[in-house]
């Protein structure tokens, strides 16, 4: 048998003897379906927010049932070889974070599961200026300006010292009046950006 429950029928056998008398027995044949088997490569996988999550693994039909896959999240495509392939592209981390389940259907309704743990790491802002220290004499107003970039949403950005102002476009613009002394030494300024996830 091949193809259950689509193969199930009864059967008939017919014995004839050399005189061309007959004898016949009837059967039910019973042809149950089997669910596909699914399996997957790794228990899990984990990437950083913003790049593509990949899994891959097999499955395959005892019968000649047509399979389609699914998954909970992303996109899950029979590779036409006996493996599967999922994708899924991560734009919050931890958020998005979770529990993955690929579901495979048979052609007869027959449902076979797997499931594997989808890490999303947060990714850190990413802060950019031009790194030159400016000479200035005393009284004079230091600017200082650059980008800052995080894949989901910068809350803060904090400096050390001085006003700092940051644009919907994702540049920044820090300044400070120099101090009047001539005498004072010069200063170190730390910017911090901290995104949504701290």
């Amino acid at each position: 048998t091949s193809d259950g429950p689509d193969q199930s029928q009864t059967v008939t056998i017919i014995a004839t003897d050399a005189q061309g008398l007959t004898s016949t027995v009837a059967f039910t044949l019973v042809v149950n379906n089997q669910a596909p088997v699914i399996s997957m490569d790794a228990v899990s996988v984990t990437v950083k927010e913003g790049t593509a999550a990949f899994m891959t693994g097999t499955i395959s039909d005892a019968g000649m049932d047509t399979v389609t896959l699914a998954a909970s999240i992303g996109t899950a495509s029979d590779n036409g070889d006996g493996t599967w392939t999922w994708l899924f592209d991560t734009n919050d981390g931890p958020d998005d974070s979770q529990m993955v389940t690929i579901t495979a259907v048979d052609s007869d309704g027959a449902i076979a599961q797997t499931s594997f743990e989808l890490i999303v790491n947060n990714a850190g802002p990413v802060l950019s200026f031009d790194a030159s220290s400016p000479l200035l004499f005393e009284g004079q107003t230091a600017t200082k300006s650059g980008t800052i970039a995080d894949i989901d949403g910068v809350a803060t950005l904090t400096a050390s010292q001085g006003t700092i102002v940051l644009n919907p476009d994702g540049t920044w613009t820090w300044t400070d009046i120099t101090s009047t002394s001539f005498e004072a030494p010069p200063q170190r300024v730390v910017l911090t950006a901290t995104d949504q996830d701290g």
